[in-house]
C-alpha cells in the first residue's frame, strides 16, 4: 500500500498543488487520524452508560516531507510560497490522493491548522502541516450521478368486462399504450454513508424522493407543483429545498409526518421519485460522492 501521488487543490479556484511525485519533495507520512463523535450519558439507576454514538467527528490530518534543492534548482522556499495561498483558514481546499491499492482517487475536504518546520540544516528541511478534515471521511475526487425516472401510472391497456370481454375489431385487438414506472438503483461503492444532492424535475406534483434502502424518504405536499424544466433542488447536508423557478425554500411544505432525511448508504440504493401525479419528462437526478473510513 502507497501513495503514488498527492495534491492540494482549491476547488473554488482550481489552483493546486502538488506533494507527491515532485523534484526536490519527498513525502514521508500521510497520518490520517479519524475521531469519534461520542453521543452518551450515565445510566440512571444502574452502572454503565446509555450510548447512542452513531457518527465520526473531524479527522486530524498530518502531512510530513522532506524539502531539499531540487534538481532543477527549485528551492524549497519557492515550494513554501506555492503552498502558502491554500492554507488560508478560510479555505476548505481538496487533499487528493492516489493509492496503488484504489480503483480511483480519493480526496479529504481540510481546513490548514498548523505547520512546523525548523530551519535546522543548509541541505534539507523536514516540514510537517497539520489539517482538520470536517467531513470525517474519505470521499471519490469524482462525483456519481444517478437518474431516477418517476412514477407514473400506468394508463390505457386491454379492458376486458364480464359482458362484451375481450374487444375484438375488424382492425384487430384493441390495446392502447401504458406508461412505464419509474425505479432504479444507485450504487456507493465504499463502506460510509455519504450527503447527496437531488434535482426533482417537473411536471409533477407533490414530488416524493424515497430511498427504500435507508427507509426514509422525502414528501412535498399537493402545494408543490412543477413544470416542465422546473425542479427542486435538495441539499441533505444542508437540509435546503429551493425551487428553481422562484428561487425561494419549499421546506415549509414538506410533510413533516411523512418525512425523513437520509444518507446514500454503502452498497445498492433502491431510490423512488414518486410524486403524486407526473408526466412524462419528470425525474429525480441525484449526485453524491462515494465515502470511506480514513
Amino acid at each position: 500500500m502507497a501513495y503514488t501521488a498527492i495534491a492540494l487543490t482549491d476547488p473554488v479556484s482550481g489552483y493546486s498543488v502538488d506533494f507527491r511525485p515532485v523534484d526536490g519533495v519527498t513525502v514521508t507520512t500521510l497520518d490520517i487520524q479519524p475521531s469519534v463523535r461520542a453521543v452518551s450519558e450515565e445510566r440512571v439507576g444502574g452502572s454503565g452508560q446509555v450510548d447512542n454514538t452513531m457518527w465520526l467527528s473531524t479527522c486530524a490530518v498530518t502531512l510530513s516531507a522532506i524539502l531539499w534543492p531540487g534538481v532543477d534548482g527549485t528551492a524549497p522556499e519557492e515550494f513554501l510560497d506555492a503552498v502558502g495561498p491554500l492554507l488560508g483558514p478560510w479555505l476548505r481546499p481538496a487533499l487528493v490522493c492516489s493509492n496503488d491499492q484504489w480503483a480511483q482517487q480519493r480526496q479529504l475536504t481540510v481546513r490548514f491548522d498548523s505547520k512546523t518546520g525548523p530551519v535546522d540544516n543548509p541541505l534539507y528541511t523536514n516540514l510537517a502541516w497539520s489539517f482538520k478534515a470536517p467531513n470525517g471521511i474519505w470521499e471519490a475526487a469524482t462525483v456519481t450521478e444517478a437518474i431516477i425516472p418517476a412514477f407514473i401510472a400506468a394508463t390505457g391497456g386491454l379492458a376486458v368486462t364480464p359482458v362484451t370481454g375481450v374487444p375484438v375489431t375488424t382492425s384487430g385487438l384493441a390495446v392502447t399504450a401504458g406508461a412505464d414506472v419509474g425505479e432504479a438503483v444507485a450504487v456507493a461503492a465504499g463502506n460510509m454513508p455519504v450527503q447527496w444532492t437531488a434535482s426533482l424535475y417537473g411536471p409533477c406534483t407533490a414530488p416524493a424522493l424515497a430511498n427504500d434502502t435507508a427507509g426514509l424518504g422525502l414528501e412535498f405536499t399537493s402545494g408543490v407543483v412543477l413544470a416542465a424544466g422546473d425542479f427542486i433542488a435538495l441539499n441533505s447536508q444542508n437540509r435546503t429545498a429551493i425551487q428553481s423557478s422562484t428561487g425561494e425554500s419549499v421546506l415549509g411544505s414538506l410533510d413533516f409526518a411523512a418525512s425523513g432525511w437520509w444518507l446514500m448508504q454503502p452498497g445498492v440504493n433502491e431510490i423512488r421519485y414518486n410524486p403524486v401525479a407526473a408526466a412524462a419528462g419528470a425525474a429525480a437526478v441525484i449526485d453524491f460522492r462515494r465515502g470511506w473510513m480514513p
